[in-house]
């Protein structure tokens, strides 16, 4: 069988060129990233297959879609990763400087991004380069989207979403670290933030006071039976509630006359967003009747939905074999954190697998890191991916 994974010295080289680009949020500083990704694959296109844009997204953030033309017009598969990263400030707890991409004598990288996603990213443009150094084209065009602000806003995925390339789009892969297995669903998440008002009293005289804290409290009890749902998905469990900040309060002798909530809703595959955020604003109306001087305002802070690939869909069953035909176990998983995903797939109805490098416990970490035979082995499954549906394509052909 062809070898068609890349040498390591070359994953790491592109690696540590990426790891020490700083695109961490707040600022995200994507688009200088971006630039630099366009320009190395301009590099390799002696066959003048590719075509691109950027979307602007304000300062010095934008998302990079390039296109490797096919052999022929029609949609084709996108794999698609972001270039920001969470924040890389100084931790005394770091082995190495986040920035520094130090590799060690046992195959990893270490830096902030190396495993979330850079590694993915690294495989999506060893892939590119791949295709653009091919003698021939593919059947089918290939699109690699370089996303921002995947770490807060999504910004890039949503510009990505309302972009006419996605009418070009079949079907799409998320490079996120998958710890070597195939995910085909993924949690999604709304959070809410919840502020109520009251009056202040004297802490003896709770009786002509309303106390903030108590009402939210109230509605954390009652929202919670109503978010926990019925719905139980196979893979992913079922929703979860987590009060994830709570403002209340001035002095222990004070009838605290604000309070302010957030909560993390992780949600599975079936579960509406826009139920649970009416059922949040009807029991804040409720709150209100019953008490009117009492203010109780909900407001929405994130919502991606929960997503999911049929197991038997063509491109779950395609991806499994070609990671079988690389040596790893191709088993499917449900991821619990949110990609991009969330915000490409509902759109258009995409079907979608998220596999990529690196192991998804190591995202956010301090210490993070990815082993850089991860990298080699992922873009060998993405390759054998599109040779293998080239080969699907030539058949077909031979017995018209």
């Amino acid at each position: 069988m062809l070898n068609l994974r890349p040498d390591i010295k070359e994953c790491e080289a592109l690696l540590k060129a990426l790891v020490r680009r700083n695109t961490s949020q707040p600022e995200g500083n994507e688009g200088p990233l971006a630039d630099w990704i366009l320009e190395r694959l301009l590099q390799k296109d002696s066959f003048q297959r590719l075509t691109y844009q950027f979307l602007e997204h304000g300062g010095h953030r934008k998302t990079l879609i390039v296109k490797i033309n096919g052999a022929q017009d029609g949609r084709g598969t996108a794999f698609a990763g972001h270039l920001d990263t969470v924040d890389c400030a100084e931790n005394k707890n770091w082995k190495y400087p986040p920035l520094d991409a130090v590799v060690t004598e046992d195959g990893f990288l270490y830096g902030r991004g190396a495993a979330d996603m850079k590694s993915g990213v690294a495989s999506m443009i060893l892939t590119a380069e791949y295709l653009l150094n091919r003698e021939e084209p593919l059947a089918e065009p290939v699109f690699f989207c370089f996303t921002a602000d995947e770490e807060k806003d999504g910004a890039g995925a949503k510009a990505l979403a309302k972009s006419p390339c996605m009418e070009e789009i079949r079907e799409l892969i998320i490079c996120e670290p998958s710890s070597g297995k195939i995910g085909y669903c993924e949690k999604g998440a709304l959070w809410l933030a919840v502020e109520i008002h009251g009056a202040s009293a004297h802490a003896s005289r709770p009786e002509i006071g309303l106390n903030a804290i108590e009402y939210a409290m109230k509605f954390e009890r009652e929202f919670r039976r109503f978010a926990a749902g019925k719905t139980r998905h196979k893979e992913l469990g079922e929703n979860t509630m987590s009060i994830t900040r709570f403002q209340g309060g001035v002095m222990t002798n004070i009838i605290p006359d604000e309070a302010l909530m957030e909560m993390d809703i992780r949600t599975v595959p079936g579960t509406s967003h826009t139920s649970l955020i009416s059922h949040a604003r009807e029991l804040a109306r409720t709150m209100e009747a019953e008490c009117p001087s009492l203010q109780c305002h909900v407001s929405v802070m994130n919502n991606r939905p929960a997503v999911e690939t049929k197991e038997e869909h063509p491109l779950v069953r395609n991806m499994q074999n070609a990671a079988r035909s690389c040596q790893m176990s191709g088993e499917l998983r449900g991821l619990y954190f949110y990609t991009d995903a969330s915000q490409l797939v509902p759109e258009k109805g995409l079907p979608f697998v998220i596999a990529g490098p690196g192991d998804d416990r190591m995202a956010h970490c301090v210490n993070e890191k990815v082993a850089l035979s991860d990298v080699a082995e992922m873009t060998e499954v993405y390759i054998r991916l599109l040779e293998d549906k080239r080969s699907e394509t030539d058949e077909q052909r031979s017995t018209k």
